[in-house]
C-alpha cells in the first residue's frame, strides 16, 4: 500500500476515490461532476463551519433542505427510492442529479450564498 493511501488529506482522499469509480466503471465526466461536488461541499461545509454550525444534526439538516429543493424529496427518501441504506447516496447519483446537487448547494439561501461572491 502506498504512502497517499493512508494520508488523510482531501487531496489524497479524492484520488482514492477516483480510482474507486473508475474501477466501478464511472466515466471521467461524471467523476469530474462527483469531485466537483465534493469541493463545492467541502466549501460549503467549511462555510457553515466558519459560522458556527456545528458538524452532525446541524449539517444533515441544512443538507436535507437543500437536497429537499431541488429534489423534491429528503435524502433518506431519495436513498429508499435508490435501494441504498448506509451507502453514499452521491455515489449513486447520476450526473443529472450530481448537477443539480451542486447547484443547489451553490444557490440555496441556507447556504449562505454570499459566500460564493467573496473572493477566496
Amino acid at each position: 500500500m502506498s504512502g497517499c493511501r493512508r494520508c488523510p488529506t482531501r487531496h489524497c482522499r479524492s484520488d482514492r476515490a477516483r480510482e474507486t469509480w473508475q474501477q466501478h466503471g464511472r466515466s471521467d465526466r461524471w467523476i469530474q461532476q462527483r469531485t466537483t461536488g465534493q469541493e463545492t461541499r467541502n466549501k460549503l461545509t467549511d462555510y457553515w463551519s466558519g459560522h458556527d454550525v456545528k458538524k452532525g444534526e446541524e449539517f444533515a439538516i441544512l443538507t436535507n433542505i437543500i437536497h429537499q429543493e431541488w429534489a423534491g424529496l429528503s435524502v433518506k427518501a431519495h436513498k429508499e427510492i435508490k435501494g441504498l441504506k448506509s451507502q453514499n447516496l452521491r455515489d449513486h447519483m447520476s450526473e443529472a442529479e450530481l448537477i443539480f446537487t451542486g447547484a443547489g448547494r451553490a444557490f440555496h439561501p441556507s447556504t449562505g450564498r454570499k459566500a460564493w461572491r467573496q473572493p477566496g
